[in-house]
């Protein structure tokens, strides 16, 4: 069946089609997990001279975060640039 990652993916593909951006080819057959996120994605990710925007703090991005937030944020949970 299809998964529920893939079923994210093929919602965010139609969402930014619908708003007028561009057609997103989508390739299926992503894995869900079978167990929950491991506790390190709870820690805080921050680096000595961070804003208070630029650190990641939560499992989810919160609303705000700077771009080197959000790129710290995808990088730990294994996406990249």
């Amino acid at each position: 069946g299809l998964s529920v990652a893939d079923a994210v993916a093929v919602a965010g593909a139609a969402a930014v089609e619908a708003s007028g951006g561009p057609r997103i080819a989508i390739g299926l057959g992503r894995l869900d997990a079978s167990a929950a996120a491991p506790a390190t994605l709870g820690r805080p990710i921050a680096q000595p001279g961070d804003e208070a925007r630029d650190v990641v703090k939560r499992t989810l991005p919160e609303p705000g975060l700077s771009t080197v937030g959000l790129r710290r944020y995808f990088r730990r949970v294994g996406l990249s640039d």
